[in-house]
């Protein structure tokens, strides 16, 4: 039962780390560049887009 409870915890700790990792800060950009942004992406070649979805 403990070693259930300590893999659970350290999961569960690994989860949250990850999750701010991925975290993105997008509150001090104006919406100018926010949309800046999103026409960068709708310019790039498929390639490129997919580069970006399997890049870690």
């Amino acid at each position: 039962m403990k070693k259930c409870l300590n893999t659970m915890a350290g999961i569960v700790a690994l989860t949250i780390g990850s999750i701010s990792v991925e975290a993105a800060d997008y509150a001090d950009m104006s919406n100018e560049e926010l949309v800046q942004m999103r026409s960068q992406v709708r310019d790039q070649s498929y390639e490129d887009r997919e580069g970006y979805r399997t890049d870690k």
